[in-house]
């Protein structure tokens, strides 16, 4: 490693750890890109893409705020292997495809027919909701976010957004009383719920 890049990666992460949004960015237009194309080259959509940046991103500067954290690597070298493991144990969760090494690249290899239609209908009932979210209140969607996404504690919510605790814990439980609400009277999901 450069130590023009060393330093780079070095100022990058601390701005990460204390949490600069420009430093986001940054990693935003150096590495997505890259996020995009292995995971849409392995079966992936570009909104998975984002969804998998998004928790490399959480995943990254969790480990930089562990004391003991040391980077070995470039940080795109590193970036990268959040991104191929993230996505890897996706795919596993989804159980639909079959990971298959060739050539040293990773291929995705859907089984049947009936999985690439469950598949289907899951990615559809996944864009409804997020589109259900979209109409919620910026308040609500940030509670959501933060507390099942980001697993952010209800103390680090609060302190983040001026509220008691005690008060997020109730929010979230109205905000996601809403969206449960919301998603179960949109005739799309009715739909998919009958096929």
């Amino acid at each position: 490693m450069s130590e023009v890049h060393l330093e780079l990666d070095k100022k990058l992460l601390l701005e990460l750890k204390q949490g600069k949004v420009q430093a986001f960015e940054e990693l935003y237009t150096r590495y997505f890109k890259m996020a995009a194309s292995f995971v849409q080259n392995n079966g992936g959509s570009g909104e998975d893409t984002k969804d998998i940046f998004q928790e490399t991103l959480f995943v990254l500067v969790k480990k930089l705020r562990q004391p003991d954290f040391q980077l070995t690597a470039k940080l795109s070298t590193y970036t990268f292997s959040i991104v191929r493991h993230l996505w890897l144990k996706r795919l596993r969760q989804r159980g639909h495809y079959q990971l298959v090494e060739q050539d040293n690249q990773l291929e995705t290899i859907p089984l049947n027919e009936s999985d690439i239609e469950v598949k289907q209908e899951m990615e559809r009932k996944h864009e409804l909701i997020a589109q259900t979210m979209a109409k919620l209140k910026v308040e609500c969607r940030q509670i959501i976010l933060a507390s099942y996404y980001e697993k952010q504690p209800h103390a680090e919510i609060a302190e983040k957004l001026g509220y008691a605790v005690k008060f997020v814990r109730v929010k979230l439980h109205r905000c996601m009383e809403s969206l449960r609400k919301m998603v179960r009277e949109q005739p799309e999901i009715q739909s998919l719920k009958k096929s």
